[in-house]
């Protein structure tokens, strides 16, 4: 925005400047014209005067459309200036207030994000899915991590009746079985039938004391890394 004050000012002293010289112009033309006529009217005498009247009265003629002209033109232009000094004013004040609310936005999806890893509820998840989704920085078929310890996928994504889906899945995609987190149901419930179900579709995985903590966080921080890339105008990505 600097430039463009500076460029405005440059402009503004070239066309005082301008207009300084014009002024010094009509003057310097006037003075001519008075010298010339006198010097007619010594040479000439009396008989000058109706042939300096006939001329002086033409000269009239043509000088004040222009000058009237002048006028206008100058109005326009002057009013030209001042819309474009308001338009300037009203965009940098666009600029700051949007830059205000970008910078508040960017503050609540950071205290959102670091509330989500201390407490990662199903409704927190549900919200920052569903954010994602939104300004598309997921895809539509939501997130997937990779669950600890195993060779599995767990893709997490909303579902119209407000729960949380979540399908197991291996690595080329094919889905083994589907657990689903609704939106009253306790932590400890949904940890237990999540770790049910990775036992049931692979048996080598401990039927106790799975933590699905770990997992929670990692979803979360692939989607805050997915938010930051969208906002920051790269290329969206979703987990595989």
């Amino acid at each position: 925005m600097s430039g463009n004050a500076e460029g405005s000012r440059r402009y503004e002293r070239w066309f005082q400047g301008l207009r300084d010289r014009s002024a010094l112009l009509l003057i310097g033309v006037t003075i001519l014209g008075t010298l010339l006529v006198a010097v007619g009217w010594v040479v000439e005498g009396a008989d000058y005067v109706p042939e300096l009247l006939l001329q002086a009265g033409s000269a009239l003629m043509m000088l004040v459309p222009l000058a009237f002209l002048g006028l206008v033109l100058e109005g326009r232009m002057r009013h030209t200036e001042r819309r474009v000094e308001e338009t300037v004013a009203q965009i940098n004040a666009l600029s700051v207030a949007t830059r205000e609310q970008l910078a508040d936005h960017h503050r609540l999806r950071s205290d959102l994000f670091a509330g989500a890893e201390a407490n990662p509820t199903q409704q927190v998840i549900r919200v920052l899915l569903e954010d994602a989704a939104a300004i598309n920085a997921i895809a539509q078929e939501g997130v997937r991590v990779r669950v600890q310890g195993t060779s599995l996928r767990a893709r997490f994504r909303n579902a119209p009746d407000r729960s949380v889906q979540i399908r197991l899945e291996r690595g080329d995609g094919s889905v083994l079985d589907t657990v689903s987190w609704p939106a009253q149901q306790p932590a400890e419930a949904f940890a237990a039938e999540l770790r049910t179900a990775l036992h049931t579709v692979q048996p080598s995985f401990p039927a106790q004391g799975f933590d699905p903590s770990e997992l929670l966080t990692r979803l979360i921080r692939v989607i805050h890394l997915a938010v930051d890339a969208r906002t920051g105008d790269s290329v969206s990505i979703s987990a595989r």
